[in-house]
This record gives C-alpha cells, sequence and structure tokens, in this order.
C-alpha cells in the first residue's frame, strides 16, 4: 500500500489532536486567577469555573466586576465562551434536611424563554455539606449525581446539573410540587381519607415501569419507600439516589 502525504497553509486555528492545543489553552488561561477578585476561581486540565454565592448587592457588584474582566481576557486571547454553561439560581425555602444533605427550592434565571413555553423554572438544590461527610458517605453524595444523570425517564425525578460551592457539593434537580408520597399518605390519614383504588394501579404501574428502567440499565435505588417517591401532578416519581448502586459486569 503505498501513502501520499500532501502539505497545505493554515492560516488560522489549530489542528484536532496535536499537542499545541493543550498548550495554547494554559497560556491564555493561567492569568485568568489574576484577572478576577473572587476565590471561587478554578482551572482545570481543559476547562475554567468562575462562581460565587450572592447575598448581598457589593456581592453581586464584584461578580459583575468579574465577569467584565473576564470578557475582556477573552477578547485579548479571541477565546470563544460557552455561556449555555452559566447557571444562576435563587435560594427560597428549605424543603427538608436528609441524611445526606438539604434541599432548598430555587428558581432558574436562564428559562425565561422555555418557561413562556410552558417549562417551570423551579428546581430542587439537594446542598451536601461535604467536610461533615466521612468519605464513604462523600462517596455516595457524588454517586447520586453520577446515577442521575444516567438516567431519563417520566417515572424518575430528573437530574439538572452538579456542582461543588465551597465545601458543599450540591445536585440540581427537577421539583416535584406534590411532596413526597410518604407526606400524602400521613395527610390522608390525619383527614381520615384513602387513596381510590384506581389512583393506587395507576401510580403502582408507573413505579414499576420506573423500577424496569433503572434495571435493565443495571441500576438499584436500594432505599425505596414512600419518602422517596415524590408526587408532580399526577405522576409519580422515584427519587433520592444517595445510596444506590451501579452494577458492574454481567
Amino acid at each position: 500500500m503505498s501513502l501520499k502525504r500532501y502539505q497545505y497553509s493554515l492560516d488560522s486555528g489549530v489542528l484536532c489532536g496535536t499537542v499545541l492545543g493543550p498548550l495554547l489553552f494554559l497560556a491564555y488561561v493561567n492569568d485568568k486567577p489574576e484577572t478576577t477578585t473572587s476565590p471561587e476561581n478554578k482551572l482545570f486540565a481543559d476547562d475554567s469555573l468562575l462562581y460565587k454565592t450572592i447575598s448581598s448587592q457589593a456581592e453581586s457588584d464584584l461578580l459583575h466586576k468579574d465577569l467584565t474582566s473576564l470578557e475582556n481576557l477573552i477578547n485579548k486571547w479571541q477565546i470563544s465562551f460557552n455561556a449555555k454553561k452559566c447557571i444562576v439560581i435563587k435560594n427560597r425555602p428549605r424543603l427538608g434536611k436528609g441524611n445526606f444533605g438539604t434541599a432548598f427550592l430555587v428558581r432558574d434565571r436562564r428559562l425565561k424563554t422555555r418557561v413562556a413555553e410552558g417549562e417551570s423554572d423551579l428546581k430542587v438544590l439537594k446542598e451536601i455539606s461535604v467536610g461533615e461527610l466521612a468519605p464513604d458517605e462523600t462517596v455516595d453524595a457524588v454517586s447520586e449525581a453520577k446515577v442521575l444523570s444516567k438516567l431519563n425517564h417520566p417515572g424518575i425525578v430528573k437530574f439538572h446539573d452538579s456542582f461543588i460551592d465551597g465545601e458543599s457539593f450540591c445536585i440540581v434537580t427537577e421539583y416535584c410540587e406534590g411532596g413526597d408520597l410518604d407526606a400524602k399518605i400521613n395527610e390522608l390519614a390525619k383527614s381520615k381519607k384513602s387513596l381510590e383504588e384506581k389512583t393506587i394501579l395507576d401510580w403502582f404501574v408507573q413505579l414499576v415501569l420506573a423500577v424496569h428502567y433503572m434495571h435493565t440499565r443495571r441500576i438499584l435505588h436500594r432505599d425505596l419507600k414512600s419518602r422517596n417517591i415524590f408526587l408532580k401532578g399526577n405522576m409519580v416519581k422515584i427519587g433520592d439516589f444517595g445510596i444506590s448502586k451501579i452494577l458492574m459486569g454481567t
């Protein structure tokens, strides 16, 4: 077999797979921490992160100043900025506290267009203080985000994002306005009422389909109970995958 080589002149860009790409990226972003005042400024092998928790107007002004400095930096080096990865959330009332963290109701400010189309901008932010957890519990917290990111089913609470904020690991998921099934059952019991048989059968079928979906992907929930089943409209959704497990092999 004979091979031919051709030579071309390139006016711009970097060839994929060459060592020049990562080296140029590092050269461009290494001075990023020096251009901002925020300590929440992280550099990774092929990515970077700037984030800040806002609780006052002064902190908001500092973040705006940092973003302006970042804009000047990327314009200087002609680097593209992926705005789709930006997340703006606003803390709202606390929904509850579990073994591995506290859940807050938050509003995603990115969804103005999709809210107009019917999508809710309310989300659940589960904040897990990593510093207070044992090493195995920290693994469980990260595992929950890993498992949720692999699942896409109407009977499972939808995963949106995960990130680190200071010493807290945060998971953003779908908000189910009906609360959990355990609270619903207790509420009905106090008023001496019960669920209709048709509703019970409907919810049971939904849960079976969701569990079947997980098992076909070799995922075990391992903590399936009424407190981890959430209500949204006439749907039931499985959530809280804190001690779930992804099976390896066959």
